[in-house]
């Protein structure tokens, strides 16, 4: 599982021109025929004009079909595994006593949302299932990618609660009662669905050995700072009132909430400092710390960026005091450079520009040296692809002496960025900071600070 072969090209549907896809193939082996079964799901458009009306854009309305190999050289003849009459993806099989059990996602969209895990059974591997049964995952919950293993007595049913972005479970001992056993599972940060089987534990132990082997020194690091976090000292979850937790700079930027969680949104004029906006937290911290939240990008604009202030206090010369609130007034048209020449803070910019533009980038202030942003910016990286608008990235910041880290994930990708700030005074405590650059708008949702202690 390690070191694969090239990979090959197998026309399991090229005898079909009308095919549009093969989505999500799995693999059975058959130990009475001594033969793999492959088998996906594939639509072949204006094939079931009768159910394709009930299908998403009226187009893909799959069935599922097969192919049988010894050697995955030669291949059998594509046939048809299921068609029950209506939309099905992502079939399971797995075998049971004299029977065989095929999980499936009821693809159905209209008139009424199905988009869940039913089973249907045969006494043959392939062909013969019947009409499915009622859905087997949870009511009101779009699933898909089911994964079923057997535990002493007890199956295990795995799905993938897309639209909620996460893992869900379901338990049963007949494979007929279901009970939901999402609370008691975990998986790892971004994992999505995929099939779940058994290897020797030689095997496993070798994955899980090049597996550690294969982080970096930094990775291991994060992750340990990660696990050590303690207290919890701040948390909104966004669908509050705002200002509870939060104060504003600047006049014109707004902030809404709803169970979507917290729209932040800068003024839409461009080249317009009044137009920028600063969400201050109300508490200020100290220490070391983990920040944590979801984040997506609302706006379409390839102007400016997104920055986040770690512990930022003022200058302490003349009006701007240390308790930044002391000289909220100042800050009413939130100039940027009222920020970088009176605040001793850490600051990272993402989100930058447009897509192919885009930087992730960190600073610490030095309001001492009085020389502007010369010689605060302690690294940037460039293109890195991630901030497309709506969607959803899970951010994760680590302040830990003078190391910074910043992780960004969503479902298709995932970075670690880390910074030293050695050459310029700690930062030991202050507020945290949301900046919008003006025309910039984005969504947080369970925004939590916590605090490191320890080596």
């Amino acid at each position: 599982l390690l070191n694969g072969s090239e990979q090959m090209y197998i026309p399991v549907m090229e005898y079909e021109d009308s095919a549009m896809n093969c989505w999500a193939p799995e693999l059975f082996y058959d130990e009475d025929s001594e033969e793999y079964m492959i088998y996906w799901a594939t639509t072949i458009a204006g094939k079931y004009p009768e159910t394709v009306k009930f299908a998403k854009d009226r187009t893909r309305d799959h069935r599922m079909y097969y192919v049988t190999t010894r050697d995955f050289k030669t291949f059998s003849e594509t046939k048809q595994l299921y068609n029950q009459g209506f939309n099905v993806i992502d079939a399971v099989v797995v075998k049971e006593g004299g029977e065989y059990i095929m999980l499936l996602k009821d693809e159905t969209l209209l008139p009424e949302a199905q988009k869940n895990i039913k089973i249907a059974r045969s006494k043959n591997l392939s062909e013969g299932y019947g009409k499915p049964g009622a859905q087997i995952s949870p009511k009101g919950i779009w699933v898909e990618g089911p994964s079923l293993m057997k535990f002493g007595d007890e199956w295990i049913l795995y799905y993938d609660q897309y639209r909620l972005h996460a893992m869900g479970g379901m338990k049963s001992s007949d494979l007929e009662h279901w009970t939901d056993i999402s609370d008691q599972i975990s998986f790892p940060e971004g994992t999505r669905h995929g099939t779940a089987f058994k290897v020797p534990i030689e095997l496993y132990n070798n994955l899980l050995f090049n597996d550690i082997f294969a982080n970096s020194d930094e990775e291991e690091r994060f992750d340990e700072l990660y696990k050590s976090a303690g207290e919890t000292l701040f948390s909104d979850n966004g669908t509050g009132d705002w200002s509870e937790k939060w104060h504003l700079d600047g006049k014109i930027g707004y902030v809404e909430n709803s169970k979507e969680g917290m729209d932040f949104h800068a003024g839409p004029e461009i080249k317009n400092d009044a137009h920028h906006a600063v969400l201050w937290t109300k508490e200020t911290f100290a220490g070391d710390l983990l920040i944590e939240y979801d984040y997506t990008r609302l706006d379409t604009s390839d102007a400016q960026v997104n920055i986040i202030y770690i512990e930022a206090t003022g200058s302490g010369e003349g009006e701007y005091t240390k308790d930044i609130f002391e000289w909220n007034k100042l800050r009413e048209v939130p100039s940027m450079s009222t920020y970088f020449n009176n605040m001793n803070t850490l600051h990272i910019s993402y989100a930058a520009l447009d897509i192919e533009e885009d930087y992730v980038r960190a600073r610490r202030y030095r309001p001492d040296l009085g020389t502007r942003l010369k010689g605060t910016d302690l690294g940037a990286t460039y293109g890195t692809g991630f901030f497309k608008t709506g969607v959803k990235h899970h951010i994760i910041i680590v302040k830990k002496g003078f190391d910074l880290y910043m992780k960004v994930s969503n479902d298709e990708q995932s970075e670690l960025y880390k910074w030293n700030y050695a050459d310029h005074p700690e930062v030991r405590e202050g507020r945290i900071a949301l900046r919008h650059m003006y025309s910039r708008s984005s969504r947080y949702k369970n925004f939590v600070v916590k605090e490191i202690s320890g080596e």
